[in-house]
């Protein structure tokens, strides 16, 4: 239960903070668009420019309340209540608490990378934009895994990989913010 109250909690947070990010990060990747697009989507550069700055308003406003809201000073005294213990959740340790942190630590890794590939062999097969962003959303989770047991292996062991990642998870994210602005422009 615990667990599961965490893990919602962090994604409330994220969910609550994506939309204000997006929209800034998008909004910062707009100068020199008007220049790369279409000949019959150009005019809307600018309307697109208006229509970011408007829904940036309601977006924070969300955000705030999120803030505001009853779960962010929970989340906030729990952070700091895992940090204060020895053991996370301070209870009885886990069934993996006796087995070597190496095979735990490439167990995770294993696990994130199927996922990732599993997500990537669905979007090489489609279309669908939610297909690529699932997989941007895999190799994110892929590459907070290898970026968090990285220092228990040999130095370089994962320094090619997390740059691989780091280029593809900002390449997918160039693709996901053009085609919301195109989809803006068109509106």
């Amino acid at each position: 239960v615990e667990r599961v109250w965490r893990g919602a909690s962090l994604r409330c947070l994220a969910g609550a903070t994506a939309p204000f990010r997006d929209l800034d990060g998008r909004r910062a990747s707009l100068p020199g668009r008007g220049s790369r697009t279409s000949p019959e989507l150009s005019d809307g550069v600018e309307p697109l420019y208006a229509a970011l700055d408007a829904e940036r308003s309601p977006a924070r406003a969300a955000l705030l309340a999120a803030l505001d809201g009853e779960r962010y000073p929970v989340l906030v005294r729990r952070w700091r209540a895992l940090g204060n213990v020895y053991r996370l959740g301070g209870g009885e340790p886990g069934p993996a608490a006796a087995r070597p942190a190496g095979s735990v630590a490439d167990a995770l890794v294993w696990r994130a990378f199927r996922r990732a590939r599993r997500a990537g062999k669905v979007a090489m097969a489609t279309d669908d934009r939610n297909a690529w962003h699932d997989l941007r959303k895999a190799l994110k989770r892929y590459r907070y895994v290898v970026n968090a047991v990285a220092p228990m292996y040999p130095k370089g062991t994962f320094g090619p990989v997390q740059r691989r990642l780091a280029d593809l998870q900002d390449t997918l994210g160039r693709l996901q913010d053009t085609h919301v602005q195109a989809s803006m422009i068109e509106r």
